[in-house]
């Protein structure tokens, strides 16, 4: 077989069916902040956490941090709008918790 024929290369890599058993995890209840600048875009996922001694409040703590070139960040972006659509349309989120989280995010008057 000649130096440049194909059927010599080994073939590529399946993907899984599954994820890999050992693939991180991070719950969060949101994105406590986000910045931008030099092509990035930066935001940290939190989740609301009990104190250890269940003496005070629950409290926002960062649990995992996000850096994304900008056009990875617009995509995923719309992707999720896209994603939230759909969930509405098809009643998985009721239109009133969308109308509530909208005001809500729409800030002070």
């Amino acid at each position: 077989m000649g130096e440049n024929d194909k059927s010599e290369a080994a073939p590529a890599a399946i993907a899984p069916e599954y994820p890999p058993q050992h693939l991180p995890v991070a719950f969060a209840d949101g994105v406590k902040s986000i910045s931008w600048g030099l092509g990035v875009v930066k935001f940290y996922f939190h989740r609301y956490d009990p104190d250890m001694n269940a003496k005070f409040d629950n409290q926002a703590q960062p649990v995992a941090q996000v850096v994304m070139p900008i056009a990875g960040f617009l995509r995923t972006s719309l992707f999720f709008q896209r994603t939230v659509e759909g969930m509405v349309k098809d009643g998985t989120i009721p239109a009133e918790l969308m109308a509530e989280v909208q005001k809500a995010s729409a800030g002070p008057k």
